[in-house]
C-alpha cells in the first residue's frame, strides 16, 4: 500500500546475475527502458492501457520466498492485503548477496492477463471481452507508435 498515492502497488523482482548469465541483460535493459517510456504515456493520461512504473532500485538481497512467493506458491501470504502494514521481519543471512532489481509499479485491478483469464468461468473470453481487449491493445500500439515510433 502506498500511503502517498492511496493505492496498491506491485513489485517485480529480477535476478540480474541470472539474466546476465543467460545472455539476456541487454534485452531486459531495453525492455525496462521501453516500459519507462510507455509508463510516461499512462502518467500523462494519453493512454491508460500501460502500467505506470513508480520506481526502480537494486538490492543485494533476494526477497524471502516465505513472504513474496515463488513458482510453486505464488502467494504464501494470500492474494489480498489487509492494509495493516505489518512488518515482514526478514533479516538477510550474512554473506548471501547477489544483484536483484526491484521495480515498483501500479497494481492492475484484475492482475495480469493470465490471472484475469484464469478467473473467468471455463477460462474462456466472451466475444465482447475479446473485442474490448483487442481494441485496448491496438490503441496502445497506435499510441506507442505515434509517440515513440
Amino acid at each position: 500500500w502506498n500511503e502517498t498515492l492511496s493505492s496498491y502497488e506491485a513489485i517485480s523482482v529480477m535476478d540480474v546475475d541470472a539474466i546476465e548469465a543467460s545472455g539476456n541483460l541487454n534485452c531486459v535493459g531495453a525492455e525496462l527502458a521501453v516500459s519507462q517510456l510507455l509508463s510516461s504515456v499512462a502518467r500523462r493520461n494519453i493512454c491508460p492501457n500501460f502500467v505506470i512504473t513508480r520506481g526502480v532500485f537494486t538490492c543485494q538481497h533476494e526477497p524471502p520466498s516465505s513472504q513474496w512467493g515463488y513458482k510453486e506458491n505464488a502467494a504464501p501470504r494470500g492474494t489480498s492485503y489487509d492494509g495493516r502494514g505489518s512488518q515482514l521481519g526478514f533479516i538477510p543471512e550474512p554473506g548471501l548477496c547477489a544483484n536483484y532489481q526491484y521495480i515498483r509499479m501500479e497494481l492492475c485491478q484484475h492482475g495480469d492477463m493470465e490471472e484475469f483469464i484464469r478467473k473467468l468461468p471455463d477460462a474462456t473470453l466472451s466475444p465482447n471481452v475479446c473485442r474490448n481487449l483487442l481494441f485496448q491493445m491496438a490503441f496502445s500500439l497506435h499510441v506507442a507508435s505515434d509517440r515513440f515510433g
